[in-house]
Order: C-alpha cells, then sequence, then structure tokens
C-alpha cells in the first residue's frame, strides 16, 4: 500500500470501498455500468455441466467436489456428507438439505446451545432440534417440485462461474481512472453454479427484493444503480436474462437458506423465507 493505492499483485488501483462515497453520481453510474458488462462476459464465456469446484486436469478444467477449505460450513464435522459434482439444481440443493438434517442428527445439543443458551430444561432443546427438523423435512419434501428448478432460459448456460464473494473489497479501480475496473480479486474458491445465482446485482447494491440482505459498507442511495446494472445486462442478454432474474428472487433465498440454516437461520427467519418462496405471505 502505497499513496493509497493498493497493488494487489499486478493490479495497482484502488479497492472500491475505500473510494465509493468520493465518486459522483456519474461515476458510480459507470462503475456499476461496468461491473454489469463485465457480468456478461462472465455469462457468456462460461458454461458448465456440473455444479461443484473447479479444477485444473492436464491444462482441461472440470467441475468437481465442493473444496472443503473454500466451503467449511459445508463439510463440519462430517468429511463425508455429499459434496457434489451435482448434475441439476434440485441435486444440489437437496444435497445441502440432507447435510443439515444429518448435522441435527449428530450434534442436537450443539444446535439447543447456539439457539437456546438460555435454556435448562431437555423439552425446551427438544424444541429447538424439532423446529429445525420439521422446516427442513419440509424443504426436503417441495423442492422436488419446484417448477422453477433446471429450467433453460433462452440462450443462457445451465451452470457459469459464480465468484464467491463479489464485494466492494475485490472490486479494484484504475488510479487514474475510478469508472474502470482494473481487476476483480478473490477467485480461489469461484465454483460453477446455476445461472440464475448471477443473474442478481453485486452484494452491495443489494436489497432484499434482489433476494438477500447486501453488503452494508457502501448503502445504494437509491433503485437507480440496481436499475442500471439489470439493464445493461438485460441489454446484453435480451434471451433469457430477465427470464432467469424472476426465478432468481426466489431461488437465491431457498439456496442461501438450504446453505446455512443451522448456522447462521433462527426457525423464525427460516419460516418467513419458506413462506416468500412458496408464495405463501
Amino acid at each position: 500500500m502505497a499513496g493509497g493505492v493498493l497493488n494487489v499483485g499486478l493490479i495497482p488501483g484502488h479497492a472500491l470501498s475505500k473510494i465509493w462515497t468520493t465518486l459522483s453520481q456519474t461515476q458510480k453510474d459507470e462503475v456499476i455500468k461496468k461491473l454489469a458488462e463485465f457480468n456478461v462476459t462472465l455469462i457468456k464465456a462460461s458454461s458448465f455441466k456440473k455444479i461443484g469446484s473447479i479444477f485444473a486436469i492436464d491444462g482441461a478444467f472440470s467441475v468437481g467436489p465442493l473444496v472443503p477449505s473454500c466451503f467449511p460450513w459445508f463439510f463440519r464435522k462430517d468429511p463425508s456428507l455429499d459434496s457434489g459434482p451435482w448434475a441439476s439444481e434440485r441435486e444440489y440443493l437437496l444435497a445441502c438439505v440432507t447435510r443439515e438434517l444429518i448435522w441435527i442428527s449428530n450434534h442436537p445439543e450443539e444446535l439447543a446451545a447456539r439457539w437456546a443458551p438460555g435454556a435448562t430444561g431437555q423439552a425446551e432443546k427438544d424444541a429447538v432440534v424439532k423446529g429445525y427438523t420439521t422446516l427442513l423435512q419440509r424443504l426436503q419434501a417441495e423442492i422436488p417440485k419446484l417448477e422453477a428448478l433446471d429450467n433453460s432460459f433462452g440462450e443462457l448456460n445451465s451452470f457459469v462461474l459464480r465468484h464467491p464473494d463479489l464485494s466492494s473489497d475485490n472490486i479494484i479501480l484504475r488510479e487514474d481512472d475510478p469508472t474502470v475496473i482494473a481487476g476483480i480479486i478473490d477467485w480461489e474458491c469461484s465454483f460453477a453454479a446455476p445461472i440464475w445465482v448471477v443473474t442478481t446485482v453485486p452484494e452491495f447494491i443489494r436489497d432484499f427484493g434482489d433476494a438477500w440482505e447486501g453488503d452494508p459498507s457502501i448503502p445504494a442511495s437509491s433503485t437507480r444503480l440496481r436499475e442500471i446494472y439489470v439493464k445493461t445486462c438485460s441489454d446484453a442478454l435480451p434471451i433469457g436474462f430477465e427470464e432467469a432474474r424472476k426465478v432468481a428472487k426466489k431461488l437465491c433465498v431457498l439456496e442461501q437458506v438450504v446453505r446455512i440454516v443451522t448456522t447462521m437461520c433462527p426457525v423464525e427467519t427460516i419460516e418467513e423465507n419458506i413462506k416468500f418462496i412458496f408464495d405463501e405471505t
């Protein structure tokens, strides 16, 4: 770090998070447009047949199981759990649900200690375990019937490269022109993911309507930036992007819930998300 300029490998420039508040609205608009153009390039350039981590073998890329160091929440204390790769979105999401059910079965006391820390009686602890188990069993029964899963969307590839953390810290802007993206870092844990995952706007300009609460370090001043992002992607991908984006709002919530349910989500949050996913609100 010299003179406020970040040098990550061979990418000199400023992290977007460090200079966002100094940019004019016009500059912010341009940055978001460039980011959308990058996303379009990624969607067009990547295509995989399965969901999972990406490996280079003999000069060729292939999709294999999730890498434990990148997805520690997936394996927790049981590396024998199904880690993919998965040939369909249903397989992937059901594997996540099954993992959570297995973990609850093996570690009920740990679950109760997290979500009922003041519980002294066994009945109260059992109620916590039963609450999570019931909700996961419902997801296990409903996911296979979701019509939004495993659909094709126009000319878009089914599984594409997903950046694991497209936050404002990982977007590097050029020092001499902060409207130009010099590079995007932190690709180590990228993996092949369903197309609808990458149709949502980046986290730092996201609101709940876009699927999930985003990075609070850069609050969006209005819907303007989200609109610019979506329009740029839609204009460049007229056959499929909007259709995929329509299902993304619910499917991204579903993915977030099944991936980290017992460690991150209280029962009440899961219940609300299930209502949203299955149109029960």
